[in-house]
């Protein structure tokens, strides 16, 4: 029996389909293979990186994927906050920042862009025990027996070290050698710095706010 013409048309129109039906098959499941060899790398990755912290951990799984995705990612990154620095000015309640000349005159200064307001605050050994070096002259910041400021060139030299302390959202700094007289880093209004005897705990002459350089 001789096909009608229409009834050709439908069974080749099917055959058509029936193949393409076919290809979709052999799309997905070569897709699905690949999934499942990413997924075996992902889940090899995290028996390896399990004992690692969180943060570091989803990094490094983040990593391995797109790297299997052929994305550049940076290999060595670093984890966490940034370390700061210790190099600061210290801003006086009173409006000037501390500063230290080359000739060990301490005063306040109402400009940040003075060398001579920039200190490193380093450790003196102990918790809360720190010295005040001025960065751009490496003279100290300490106490003379009269209760005078001044520039010492020798670290470790008596009337060097402070007690670095808070008082609300400002740093005070006790001088360790007078503590037992309640010394403290003063600057008064006029700029001029304040003697260690004339100085008192909740004066603003005594409160810095450290801000980093």
């Amino acid at each position: 029996m001789e096909m009608e013409p229409w009834m050709k048309m439908a069974g080749q129109q099917g055959n058509s389909s029936r193949c393409a039906d076919d290809d979709d098959d052999d799309t997905q499941e070569s897709s699905s293979s690949s999934d499942d060899e990413m997924d075996g790398t992902c889940k090899e990755t995290v028996r390896k990186k399990r004992h690692l912290p969180h943060g570091v951990f989803a990094y490094a799984l983040k990593s391995t994927r797109l790297q299997e995705r052929g994305t550049n990612f940076d290999p060595n990154p670093i984890y966490g906050n940034p370390k700061y620095n210790n190099i600061m000015m210290l801003h006086c309640r009173t409006g000037w920042h501390l500063k230290l000349d080359p000739g060990g005159k301490v005063s306040g200064d109402r400009e940040d862009t003075n060398p001579n307001v920039i200190f490193e605050i380093s450790s003196a050994g102990q918790d809360g025990h720190v010295f005040l070096k001025c960065v751009h002259n490496n003279l100290y910041v300490a106490f003379n027996k009269k209760g005078r400021l001044y520039g010492e060139i020798r670290k470790g030299k008596e009337g060097t070290v402070w007690l670095e302390e808070f008082l609300g959202s400002y740093n005070t700094y006790m001088s360790r050698s007078y503590a037992h007289r309640g010394w403290y880093l003063a600057i008064k209004k006029s700029g001029k710095p304040k003697r260690g005897d004339k100085t008192g705990w909740g004066q603003k002459a005594i409160q810095f706010l450290p801000r980093r350089v």
